[in-house]
């Protein structure tokens, strides 16, 4: 059932006949596609983990009863629709800290008014699943500023393969946490890591405390 729309201005994404599109756009509005069967898997899921049935996700959503039933005949919805059915099922996760150039990762109390984020991606929930927010433009192209990037607070094992082109939540012991890229280092349990901000800067034999994979990106523009 996927098919590709192309781009549409964000102002714009209310109007789009997404029937038309043989999906959905994603919530970002972006060119992504899911399926109906797709969007009705991430329904069943978060519903199931809410307690929420389908008549009480619509009455939050302000929406008819049948809209969600509505979807399961086959009925793509219009984007208003899709975003108010998701923003009831979304997640709030626990905002861990901002990412910064040069300092890592700082602890916060609060991102633009709220220490949490709401999560709309499928990504699997759990409740050690945790955000960072990039705090500055040094890791473009990778990660635009006020990025959020998801990972579990449980200690991770070191990742198996170690020459991975993508970054992860590192924690090395007596220091703050940060996103880099971690290679091997010159024995067993120490790595070099490799700054993602644009300096190349290389912290060679490492300790690490502990290292996350980066389960999903966001950018909130």
């Amino acid at each position: 059932m996927a098919s590709l729309c192309g781009k549409f201005p964000t102002s714009q994404i209310e109007n789009i006949p997404l029937a038309n599109c043989g999906g959905f756009v994603d919530i970002r509005g972006m060119t992504k596609i899911i399926s109906i069967d797709e969007l009705l898997e991430i329904i069943r899921k978060r519903s199931e983990i809410l307690g929420l049935n389908d008549s009480e996700i619509c009455r939050r959503a302000n929406l008819p009863r049948d809209a969600i039933s509505s979807i399961k005949k086959g009925h793509a919805p219009n984007f208003s629709t899709y975003l108010a059915i998701m923003n009831v099922l979304s997640y709030v996760v626990p905002l861990y800290g901002k990412l910064i150039s040069g300092v890592g990762v700082e602890h916060l109390a609060d991102h633009e008014g709220k220490n949490y984020v709401q999560i709309h991606e499928k990504i699997e929930y759990s409740s050690d699943l945790l955000a960072i927010v990039v705090g500055d433009d040094k890791y473009e192209p990778r990660y635009f500023k006020g990025t959020i990037l998801y990972f579990r607070e449980s200690v991770s094992p070191i990742p198996s393969t170690l020459f991975s082109k993508h970054p992860y939540v590192v924690k090395i012991k007596g220091q703050k946490p940060d996103v880099m890229l971690v290679r091997e280092g010159s024995r067993p349990g120490l790595y070099n890591l490799i700054a993602i901000d644009g300096s190349s800067k290389i912290t060679i034999d490492a300790d690490l405390e502990w290292c996350a994979a980066i389960e999903g990106t966001r950018w909130e523009y």
